[in-house]
């Protein structure tokens, strides 16, 4: 494999003896042969993922004015065909298609060692998501949205199917870690306040849980988010969210987090940081930090480089405040955490509703933080 390549691709082509063992074995369905024609397998390799070979198909499903008992059987000829063929190959699997069958009618007759991955798909494809991906449990997907054709003129009518793209997040070998290397979190910041008119809280928990599924993020820092974030709940109010997920902060901030990857330890005990900043005499006069408006962790991350960094999210005091004095209690909140960045010998980053522009912001960061 070339050092530059960084996806190697190896075309299946011979198929037929495969499918000639099945039939032999009388395990395929009778009168639904494999349509070759509709499919492309490969073998994958990967320069920086682990495992660094998976079987791979591409498939676009049979139709023609088929009813839908058949192309429930010629998607069951497929799934036997390439679990057989994982099997022979001694490799996971990822199957992308249009299977032009739903996803709901389709996830009945998958084998056990196969998932469906679901996902929202935009507005027009609502109750007939025929676009989506089925794979090994060894391939964990992520991050499963499709592409909005919506916001571009015409597209709906020029473009039958959604696109769909996911993140496969497996473990990066040590081998190919180095200070060089980058390996994204997808990262988010979220003020879910807002009006408190009728209905509005139970449009706002629903626009939360969407967010979650349809942009699955590593973190999401969340401010203003009263309601119990438990992807074991089953009571009603509850925001629904993917099982995956933990939520460590209080309603006025915190950090949601998918813990397959990522890891996040909360800094609970800030006083004696804030003690050495007012005996070094730096923070403002006044204006004390107001812990209870953020939740700071150590968040590790098990792709990424740097694996460790100081997070921050942070909900800025405002109730009838004058701009100075959002000023000021913005650069309180710097001075704090610049500080136990430096303590913990850590980058930082921190995401929120700052409750003052972007422009008036900017004219107070420390040196070594950007906006």
């Amino acid at each position: 494999m070339d050092k530059n390549t960084d996806v190697w691709v190896r075309l299946l082509n011979n198929l037929e003896e495969n499918i000639k063992e099945l039939n032999e074995m009388k395990i395929l369905p009778i009168g639904y042969p494999v349509p070759l024609n509709r499919m492309c397998i490969a073998i994958i390799k990967c320069r920086v993922f682990y495992p660094d070979k998976w079987l791979c198909v591409s498939w676009h499903g049979t139709h023609n004015g088929m009813r839908k008992p058949d192309l429930k059987n010629d998607l069951r000829t497929l799934l036997i065909f390439i679990s057989n063929m994982g099997l022979r190959q001694n490799l996971p699997m990822i199957i992308g298609s249009n299977f032009n069958i739903s996803i709901m009618e389709a996830s009945t007759i998958f084998p056990t060692n196969l998932i469906v991955h679901e996902y929202i798909p935009l507005r027009r494809k609502h109750g007939e998501c025929k676009d989506f991906y089925i794979g090994s449990k060894e391939l964990p997907l992520s991050n499963i949205a499709a592409l909005d054709w919506e916001t571009e003129k015409d597209a709906p009518r020029i473009f039958t199917h959604d696109p769909v793209s996911a993140w496969l997040t497996k473990y990066v070998p040590e081998s190919f870690r180095s200070k060089e290397a980058v390996y994204r979190v997808n990262i988010g910041i979220a003020d879910v306040g807002g009006p408190s008119q009728k209905g509005a809280t139970s449009k706002r928990k629903l626009g939360l849980s969407n967010l979650i599924k349809q942009t699955r993020p590593d973190i999401l820092l969340l401010q203003q988010c009263p309601w119990p974030l438990n992807p074991q709940s089953t009571r009603p109010g509850d925001v629904e969210i993917p099982v995956q997920y933990k939520y460590e902060g209080t309603k006025e901030a915190g950090i949601l987090y998918n813990n397959m990857d990522v890891r996040v330890r909360r800094l609970n005990n800030l006083d004696e940081y804030i003690e050495e900043l007012k005996e070094m005499k730096i923070l403002p006069i006044g204006y004390p930090v107001p812990l209870n408006r953020m939740c700071i962790a150590i968040i590790k991350c098990r792709l990424f480089y740097p694996d460790k960094f100081l997070c921050v999210s942070w909900h800025g005091p405002h109730n009838g405040m004058r701009k100075p004095d959002l000023k000021n209690n913005l650069r309180t909140l710097l001075i704090l955490i610049s500080y136990i960045g430096l303590r913990q010998n850590l980058p930082i980053i921190i995401g929120g509703n700052f409750n003052i522009s972007i422009m008036e912001a900017s004219t107070i960061f420390p040196t070594n933080l950007t906006v």
